[in-house]
C-alpha cells in the first residue's frame, strides 16, 4: 500500500529517504503555490521560476535536514521567501558594484594610459601562481571557473568561512603586490580582476 504523501509526518520521511514519487509530489503539489507566491512579493529580479526551481533543488540536496514535526509547506513558502531576498539583495549588489565599476573604467579612459595588457596579465596570473597553494586553487575555482564560496566549500570539503578566509588572503597579497609594482595601471588590474 502506498502512503499518504498528504499527511506531513509521512511526505517528510519518504523526501528524507530520498524517494522519487514523493519529491514528484512535493513538486507537482507545490510548484504553482510558490510561484504564485514568488509573484505576490514585488518585481522579481531573478525568474520567479528559477526562485521556486533553487528552493526545490536546496530542498533535496539537504533532504536529511527536514524536520517530520514541522511544516514542509511552511518549510517551502519560507525558503522561496529568503530565496526571493537573496536574489534581490544580490541584484542590487551587482548594480552597485556596475556603478563603481563603470566610474573606475571612465577614470582610466580619462587617464589615457598606454597599458600591454599581455604583459599586465602575464605579471598578474605570475602573482596567482606565487599565491600559498591552498588561496590559489580557491581563488582559481573562484575567479577562473566562477564557482561561488558554496560550491568551492563543498567541492574541497571545507567551511565557507574557510573559503572567504583564503580568498581575502589572496586579494589583499595581490592588492598590495599590484599597486606596489604597478601602481600607474593597478586600477585596470584590479578591476579586471574584480578585486577593486
Amino acid at each position: 500500500m502506498a502512503p499518504d504523501l498528504s499527511q506531513n509526518s509521512f511526505l517528510v520521511q519518504y523526501l528524507r529517504r530520498g524517494d522519487e514519487d514523493a519529491f514528484r509530489y512535493l513538486v507537482q503539489h507545490y510548484q504553482y503555490r510558490l510561484l504564485a507566491f514568488v509573484r505576490s512579493l514585488g518585481p522579481a529580479y531573478t525568474d520567479p521560476q528559477d526562485i521556486v526551481q533553487n528552493v526545490f533543488v536546496k530542498t533535496r540536496k539537504h533532504r536529511k535536514r527536514l524536520d517530520p514535526q514541522q511544516s514542509i509547506r511552511g518549510f517551502l513558502f519560507r525558503a522561496v521567501y529568503r530565496e526571493y531576498l537573496n536574489s534581490y539583495n544580490f541584484q542590487k549588489n551587482q548594480k552597485k558594484l556596475l556603478e563603481a565599476h563603470s566610474r573606475q573604467l571612465q577614470q582610466i579612459a580619462d587617464a589615457d594610459v598606454y597599458l600591454d595588457l599581455e604583459a599586465l596579465m602575464a605579471y598578474v596570473n605570475t602573482l596567482i601562481q606565487s599565491l600559498p597553494p591552498k588561496q590559489k586553487i580557491v581563488f582559481q575555482l573562484h575567479k577562473k571557473e566562477g564557482l561561488s564560496y558554496t560550491e568551492i566549500s563543498d567541492y574541497l570539503d571545507i567551511s565557507v568561512k574557510t573559503v572567504e578566509a583564503r580568498m581575502s588572503c589572496a586579494y589583499t597579497y595581490l592588492r598590495q603586490q599590484l599597486s606596489s609594482q604597478k601602481p600607474d595601471t593597478s586600477g585596470l588590474i584590479l578591476f579586471l580582476l574584480g578585486l577593486s
